[in-house]
């Protein structure tokens, strides 16, 4: 199968010029497009192959984004979605029914839930040892991990704050600086009282610093290290808080997914397609942070059991097989997918607070039984 990838909206109408297409799958965040999203989506349609719209996020705040979502909804398309939160997002927009209200037929707008992809880090993992020895931690030391771009609304100081209640755990904080958002690392020594680390001036030639307990990271880490260093931690805390009115969904947990380690997250809306995948908690709060990780530290069964059901997640939804989710949504409507259950719920560790799914790494109370979709969920 050939392909061609456009990064821009003028590329992409010089491309649909220039050759005939089987289809054109379409990424809407609303930043990409500040203005003339109608002449666009005017040009899309008129080249006639069948059309799937990845939508990211979903925001039905403000006059410019209503007028978006009007003129998206407009489209006849599959909308893609990433969880049912999501999903329940884009009905309120009106996406698809915007199509029909505009004298669409039907069956030429449908929305479809897909999840995200998991890439397979397996190839970058190593011995833990050797590993370990690069990042400058022990090989017998009991790590957590976080990973990923430094922002505000991700709770890093609240992780930092909850491994100061646990002696004997250590913490590598791989906060990474976005050019975009250079003061949030800045926000992290701040709120934690830590000073500053001038940029380039830490140990082992990085932009790194050890305070306490926890080890400070902001470089970024490149494909080849980012998998390994995740796998070798003992587990990966996302403790984000809900950010804004969009909903949307993390790509960042499920490259965690995919690293072969326990995960925990907060139960709020960017990881609401997960269930038991991972253990859930109910706030970004350090005690509850804490309880958590000791859970996972003095239960083996239940760090197993996160594991497993993280890989099986992995394999279900890897990249080759959302392709191929993709390329059947571009075929056009069809039936609801098959619901398959997933694995039973895990014991509920003591100690560790209740979120509102009920079960530690619960689905969410909108998705009852942990059920995972393994073709497109098509609705009309």
């Amino acid at each position: 199968m050939n392909a061609d990838v456009a990064s821009g909206r003028e590329e992409v109408v010089r491309g649909l010029a220039s050759r005939a297409y089987a289809g054109i799958i379409l990424q809407f965040e609303y930043a990409l497009y500040p203005s003339g999203l109608g002449d666009f989506l005017d040009v899309v349609a008129a080249a006639g192959p069948p059309v799937v719209v990845t939508v990211h996020s979903v925001n039905l705040n403000g006059r410019r984004k209503r007028e978006a979502n009007r003129l998206l909804g407009e489209l006849p398309a599959v909308f893609v979605v990433h969880s049912e939160a999501q999903l329940e997002s884009l009905r309120l927009a009106g996406i698809p029914g915007a199509a029909r209200a505009a004298g669409i037929p039907a069956t030429a707008a449908t929305a479809a839930i897909i999840p995200m992809g998991c890439p397979d880090l397996s190839s970058t993992f190593g011995p833990r040892a050797v590993v370990r020895r690069e990042m400058g931690l022990g090989p017998a030391e009991f790590v957590v991990g976080f990973f990923g771009f430094a922002a505000a609304h991700k709770g890093i100081p609240n992780l930092i704050r909850a491994l100061a209640l646990l002696p004997g755990v250590r913490g590598y904080i791989a906060a990474t600086t976005h050019p975009a958002n250079p003061e949030a690392v800045d926000g992290i020594y701040e709120a934690c009282g830590f000073p500053r680390l001038p940029p380039g001036r830490g140990d082992l030639g990085t932009e790194r610093r050890d305070l306490g307990n926890v080890v400070m990271v902001h470089d970024y880490l490149p494909d080849r290290v980012f998998g390994r260093y995740q796998n070798a931690v003992d587990v990966i805390v996302l403790p984000y808080a809900t950010r804004g009115s969009s909903v949307s969904a993390s790509m960042l947990i499920c490259e965690a997914l995919a690293s072969g380690r326990p995960v925990i997250a907060t139960d709020i809306v960017y990881f609401s397609g997960l269930g038991h995948e991972v253990l859930r908690i109910p706030d970004s709060q350090p005690e509850t942070i804490a309880a958590a990780i000791e859970a996972v530290r003095h239960d083996p069964g239940l760090a197993a059991s996160l594991v497993m059901r993280a890989r099986g997640y992995a394999r279900e939804h890897s990249w080759a097989k959302v392709a191929r989710r993709y390329l059947d949504a571009l075929s056009g409507p069809g039936p609801l997918g098959a619901a398959v259950p997933w694995s039973a719920a895990v014991p509920w560790p003591a100690g560790v607070p209740r979120s509102r799914g009920g079960t530690p790494g619960g689905p969410p109370r909108r998705l009852p039984g942990g059920h995972r979709l393994t073709a497109p969920r098509l609705v009309t």
